[in-house]
C-alpha cells in the first residue's frame, strides 16, 4: 500500500467518524452529555467515585469500604444511570471537570 492510498483510506475513516457524529443529535444534547447530578448521588456513591478516580478497581474499591465487589459495580451503575454519562471513564472525567473530585 502506497502513501496515497493510506492517506484516502484514513480521509474515509473520517468521512465515516463525522457521519457518526452528526446521528448523535443536536448541539443541545452533545452538551447536556456529560452532566451529573450531584444532589442525586449517595453518599456510598460518592465515596466509589472518588476511589474510582483514583483508579481503583471494584475489589479494590470494595475492600476499602468493606463491601462487596457487586455492591460496588452496582453502585457504579447507578451513578451512570443518573449521570448522562457513556462509561466509567466519562463520568469520572466529567467529574473532575465539574470540581467534584
Amino acid at each position: 500500500m502506497d502513501i496515497t492510498t493510506k492517506r484516502t483510506f484514513k480521509l474515509k475513516v473520517n468521512h465515516k467518524r463525522s457521519v457518526h457524529n452528526s446521528d448523535l443529535g443536536t448541539i443541545e444534547q452533545k452538551a447536556i452529555r456529560g452532566r451529573i447530578h450531584f444532589h442525586k448521588i449517595t453518599l456510598r456513591e460518592r465515596d466509589v467515585l472518588r476511589l474510582m478516580s483514583e483508579g481503583l478497581r471494584a475489589e479494590e474499591i470494595a475492600d476499602c469500604l468493606f463491601i462487596s465487589p457487586f455492591t460496588v459495580k452496582t453502585h457504579q451503575k447507578n451513578i451512570l444511570k443518573k449521570s448522562t454519562c457513556l462509561n466509567s471513564i466519562h463520568l469520572v472525567a466529567s467529574a473532575v471537570r465539574a470540581g467534584y473530585i
